[in-house]
C-alpha cells in the first residue's frame, strides 16, 4: 500500500510547488528504479567511502532512566513490522515558509559520518550515488504565437511559437539514491524487484546492518553536498545563486528506522564553519511500531565507535525514536488531536515511559507540535485517470465545485458521480471481477494490509451483517501478521458476497475501479494516526464505517444518532461516515445497520443520491495538503513553519554553547 511512502512523496512535492524551499530527497537506490522509466533520467553523481570499524568497539552505555525489564523482552517482535513500515517512507521533504528561500534536505534512510584518521582497524566501503530528476509538474502546451514566461530568478523569458517552456524549479525534485557498497555483504543492499520487497533485506545481510549502511552512507553524502557547495550540478548550489544558497538548513527525518541520523548529525566532522550543522525536525508517523524499533548495541556498535551515552537502551537493544525526539531541534506528530491527547496523559501506549519525560519537556519549550498529515490524490484521481477515462468511468469535473447542482442541471445522466459509480459496477461485472448480481447491490471495500491492528479479527461478524443486509464485499491487501488462510476462508464461505484481492498485480489491475464503484468504505483499525484510506474513499464519493480511532476523529464526522425512518431524506447532509465502538461488536452491526438503511434509501432518491455522494468528496477535498496557498493554510505551511522555528531553536542554541565555551 505505501502509506507512508505516499505520504512523504506527497509532502516533498507539494512544499517544493510552494517556491519557499528547496526539497531534495535521499533514498536508497531499490534495484527495481534502475528500470527505465518515461521521463525520468538517471546520471552517475559521485563516488564517496564510509568507514565502519574492523571490530565491535566496547563501548559503555547507560540506560537514561529505569524501565520495568519487561518491557525488552518483547521489542524483538516488533523490529519487522516497525522497519518494513520505515522502509516504505522513500521521500521526504523539508523547508521554511515565508519569502525566505533556503536549500533543505529530505532523509528517508539515515547517515554517518567519516573517521578522521581511518585506519587498519577501519574497514572502508565504497559507495556510489545517483542523481534521478523527478518531475511531477508538466509545462502547458504549445501555442502557435510568441509569448513569455517568468523563470526560476524571476525573470521575463520570451517563448517562440511552437514551443513549450521548460520546467522549472517548482516542478520538479532532485533524488539522490544511495546505491549499495563494493563489498560484501553489503552489496547485497535494497535488492527489490518491486515496492513490496522493500520490506525484506537479503539473507546474507542483516536488516539492521541495512538499515545503519544507509544512515551512514547518507550522512557521509550530505557531508559531502554541503562542503562541495561550489558544483554546478550540487544538491546545494553555490553562494552566487540567491536562489539556493549553500548548506544545508533543515534535516527531517521520518520515522524510526531513520532516527539514528539525528545522533550522526551532532558529529562536528561532518559540519565546520564552512558548512555549519543544519536543525533537525523528526516526526514520528505513529506511537507504536515506531517506539517498539530498536537495534542490538552490538549492531550499533558495528557501524559507530561512539554512540550517544544517554540512549534509552534495555536489554542490550537501543531504542531509536526516544533518542531522535531528545536529540531533534523539532519534534512533530502526524495528528493533531493525538499529539493533544499524548501531552494531556489521555492517550496510554506501550513504551509510553520511554518517551514522555522528552515529549513533555519539548511541548513546554515549544518543540512539540501535532501535524495533521494531507491528502495527495494524484495517484487515485477519479477525476483525471487515464485508465477510468478509457473505461468511460472517470467522475465529472463538475462534481469538484463546492456548489451543489440539482440533477436538472446536469445536461446528461452521465454528468453525474452516482451514475458513473453504477457504470463502474457493470464494467467489473463485465471483466469477471464482480458477479451479475452485484451490479445493484451497495459495495463495501476494505482496502490494507492484513493486520490485526487493522481490524481484521472483527471481519467475520462484520461479514456477516453484509450478507445480511445482501452488500458486496470487497477485500484488497497483502499479507501481514493476520493468517491469510483465515482472510481466503471467508471467500470460500461466502462466495456470493466476498471478492478477495491479495496480490501486489491483482491490486494495479483492480484497485482504482473498485474505488471508483464502492458505496461505502470500511475502515475498522483498532489504531490509526491517520487514515489515508478513509480519505481516498471520501474522494471517490463512499462514506466511511469505521472506529474512528486516532487521527480519523480528526476529519470523519459521525452519522447522527437520531434513527431516521427508511423514507426519510437525509437532509441537511452533515455527517460522511458511520462510526462504532472498535471493541463493541453491538455498535459496529448498529452501524452497518444505518449504513444499509440510508443506502438503500438513497438508491431510490437520485438527487439525495448525488447530493449526499457530492459531500463525500467536498470532504475529501478540504483535507488537500495545501488548502488555501493564499493564506499559507495547510500542513504542508505547516511544517514550513516548523522549519522556521526548528532554525531559530538551533540557532540560539548554539550560541548557548558558544557561551559556555567562552567561559
Amino acid at each position: 500500500m505505501g502509506g507512508m511512502g505516499m505520504v512523504l512523496t506527497a509532502l516533498a512535492t507539494e512544499q517544493q510547488k510552494t517556491g519557499y524551499a528547496n526539497v531534495n530527497v535521499v533514498l536508497p537506490f531499490y534495484s527495481f528504479l534502475q528500470k527505465k522509466q518515461k521521463g525520468v533520467k538517471l546520471i552517475r553523481y559521485a563516488d564517496l567511502v564510509i568507514h565502519i570499524p574492523r571490530e565491535d568497539v566496547q563501548t559503555q552505555l547507560s540506560p537514561r532512566s529505569p524501565v520495568n525489564a519487561s518491557i525488552a523482552q518483547s521489542t524483538a517482535s516488533a523490529n519487522v513490522a516497525a522497519m518494513a513500515m520505515e522502509l516504505e517512507a522513500s521521500e521526504a521533504p523539508l523547508a521554511p515558509p515565508s519569502p525566505p528561500s533556503f536549500a533543505t534536505s529530505i532523509l528517508s534512510a539515515s547517515s554517518s559520518s567519516l573517521p578522521s584518521d581511518p585506519s587498519s582497524i577501519h574497514e572502508t566501503l565504497e559507495f556510489r550515488v545517483t542523481k534521478m530528476i523527478y518531475n511531477f509538474g508538466s509545462p502547458p502546451p504549445a501555442v502557435n504565437f510568441t509569448t513569455w514566461y517568468l523563470d526560476d530568478r524571476g525573470s521575463n523569458v520570451t517563448l517562440p511559437a511552437g514551443r513549450r517552456r521548460p520546467i522549472l524549479k517548482h516542478e520538479k525534485l532532485s533524488v539522490y539514491l544511495i546505491g549499495p557498497a563494493n563489498k560484501a555483504p553489503f552489496d547485497k543492499a535494497f535488492q527489490a524487484r518491486n515496492v513490496v520487497d522493500i520490506y525484506s533485506t537479503h539473507k546474507d545481510l542483516p536488516q539492521e546492518w541495512k538499515d545503519q549502511y544507509f544512515v551512514k552512507a547518507t550522512a557521509a553524502f550530505l557531508s559531502f553536498q554541503a562542503n562541495t557547495a561550489g558544483h554546478e550540478t550540487s544538491l546545494f548550489a553555490p553562494t552566487h545563486d540567491p536562489l539556493s544558497p549553500a548548506g544545508v538548513d533543515v534535516v527531517h527525518i521520518h520515522g524510526a528506522t531513520n532516527a539514528y541520523l539525528a545522533h550522526y548529525l551532532q558529529d562536528p566532522l561532518l559540519w565546520n564553519t564552512a558548512a555549519p550543522r543544519p536543525s533537525v525536525v523528526y516526526t514520528m508517523h505513529d506511537y507504536l511500531d515506531e517506539l517498539q524499533y530498536t537495534n542490538t548495541v552490538r549492531n550499533v556498535l558495528t557501524f559507530d565507535p561512539s554512540p550517544p551515552t544517554n540512549a534509552p537502551v534495555l536489554g542490550k537493544r537501543m531504542f531509536m525514536s526516544s533518542m531522535a525526539i531528545d536529540l531533534a531541534d523539532i519534534v512533530t506528530f502526524v495528528s493533531r488531536s493525538m499529539a493533544s491527547q499524548i501531552i494531556q496523559g489521555e492517550l496510554d501506549f506501550y513504551l509510553k515511559e520511554l518517551v514522555m519525560d522528552s515529549l513533555l519537556q519539548k511541548a513546554q519549550s515549544h518543540q512539540f507540535f501535532g501535524i495533521t498529515n494531507g491528502l495527495d490524490f494524484s495517484h487515485a484521481d477519479p477525476f483525471h485517470s487515464k485508465r477510468l477515462t478509457r473505461a468511460k468511468i472517470v467522475f465529472p469535473l463538475s462534481s469538484l465545485s463546492p456548489s451543489e447542482h440539482s440533477l436538472e442541471e446536469a445536461p446528461v445522466a452521465g454528468d453525474t458521480v452516482a451514475h458513473q459509480k453504477d457504470r463502474a459496477k457493470r464494467w467489473l461485472v463485465r471483466k469477471g471481477f464482480l458477479q451479475p448480481q452485484d451490479k445493484n447491490r451497495p459495495l463495501v471495500l476494505f482496502v490494507g494490509r492484513f493486520q490485526y491492528n487493522k481490524g481484521l479479527a472483527s471481519f467475520p461478524s462484520a461479514i456477516e451483517a453484509f450478507v445480511r443486509h445482501n452488500m458486496t464485499f470487497v477485500i484488497v491487501g497483502q499479507p501481514n501478521n493476520f493468517p491469510l488462510d483465515k482472510v481466503l476462508a471467508w471467500q470460500k464461505q461466502y462466495p456470493e458476497h466476498v471478492r478477495l484481492v491479495t496480490t501486489q498485480q491483482a491490486q494495479k489491475s483492480w484497485l482504482i475501479y473498485a474505488r471508483a464503484a464502492a458505496d461505502a468504505v470500511f475502515v475498522p483499525s483498532q489504531t490509526e494516526s491517520f487514515g489515508l484510506v478513509a480519505g481516498e474513499g471520501l474522494l471517490f464519493g463512499g462514506p466511511v464505517l469505521s472506529t474512528g480511532v486516532g487521527g480519523l476523529r480528526e476529519f470523519l464526522v459521525d452519522r447522527p444518532i437520531t434513527r431516521l425512518p427508511l423514507a426519510t431524506p437525509i437532509d441537511p447532509i452533515e455527517h460522511n461516515a458511520y462510526l462504532y465502538d472498535a471493541f463493541d461488536r453491538d455498535s459496529m452491526i448498529r452501524a452497518i445497520d444505518d449504513l444499509a438503511t440510508d443506502l438503500i434509501f438513497l438508491r431510490k432518491q437520485k438527487e439525495a443520491r448525488e447530493a449526499f455522494i457530492h459531500h463525500m468528496i467536498q470532504s475529501a477535498l478540504a483535507l488537500q495538503w495545501a488548502q488555501d496557498s493564499a493564506l499559507a493554510k495547510g500542513p504542508v505551511y505547516d511544517y514550513l513553519r516548523t522549519y522556521v522555528l526548528a532554525m531559530k531553536h538551533h540557532s540560539q542554541h548554539n550560541s548557548l554553547v558558544s557561551k559556555k565555551v567562552s567561559i
